[in-house]
């Protein structure tokens, strides 16, 4: 049994995927209106990884577009995933946002543009997937980043 957790990554709305076997069994948000984000947003992290301890952890890479404190704290909460992934012996893996997206996208589909667009797509596209309504883009981002996974190691001819 392989467990592949994708993450859709933020210092208040962290979105995350379990997939057994490659087949999607839970997702959700882990959210904090702590004044202190980035450290809460850690231990919820910490939390979820010890509970699900994922063979592979699949997580959005940072976009360096963001402001200086944004990028600081994104990366802070990227390394402390890959640190817990180093210890725990899971395979930790980084997927950019427009690498994710041409992965899970269809071959004739056109990306949209606009950041609030490409949200639209990612709650469209996951719930046309998991053939459920969804509402959260940190959820359907975390979902199609574990579909996008799967998409790219099926394409190397390996199975999750």
């Amino acid at each position: 049994m392989i467990k592949l957790l994708s993450l859709d990554t933020s210092t208040r709305n962290t979105g995350y995927a379990l997939y057994t076997n490659g087949e999607l069994r839970n997702y959700g948000v882990l959210a904090t209106k702590s004044k202190e984000p980035t450290d809460d947003m850690l231990l919820k992290l910490s939390e979820l990884l010890n509970e699900y301890k994922p063979d592979i952890v699949v997580i959005e890479n940072t976009v360096v577009l963001r402001n200086a404190r944004v990028q600081r704290d994104l990366t802070q909460i990227l390394g402390a995933v890959r640190f817990w992934s180093i210890q725990n012996g899971s395979c930790f893996y980084t997927l950019n946002p427009t690498e994710w997206r041409r992965l899970v996208k269809g071959a004739d589909e056109v990306l949209p543009k606009s950041r609030p667009e490409l949200k639209e797509w990612s709650i469209r596209t996951a719930s046309d997937t998991i053939q459920k309504e969804l509402a959260d883009d940190n959820v359907s981002d975390a979902i199609l980043i574990g579909v996008a996974y799967i998409n790219l190691t099926a394409q190397k001819g390996e199975a999750v």
